[in-house]
């Protein structure tokens, strides 16, 4: 028996809200520096910023960071 998740929404959704939000923050003039003095692959941190919320609302086990301690 599985957990449903908290919201519906897919793997797929959740991409792409990722991938629009990492868009919308390297044009930010104030945001994407910082970023990009800390993200030198940012496929890999977008997949694995995915996996967090997969994780999160999705219930599905694959994310193995600590964001806390980051």
């Amino acid at each position: 028996m599985s957990i449903p998740p908290r919201f519906p929404i897919s793997r797929a959704e959740i991409d792409c809200v990722v991938a629009a939000f990492y868009a919308t923050l390297r044009e930010n003039s104030a945001l994407g520096p910082v970023f990009a003095v800390h993200v030198q692959d940012w496929p890999a941190h977008e997949a694995k910023i995915a996996r967090f919320w997969y994780n999160a609302i999705l219930l599905e086990r694959g994310y193995d960071g600590n964001p806390m301690q980051v």
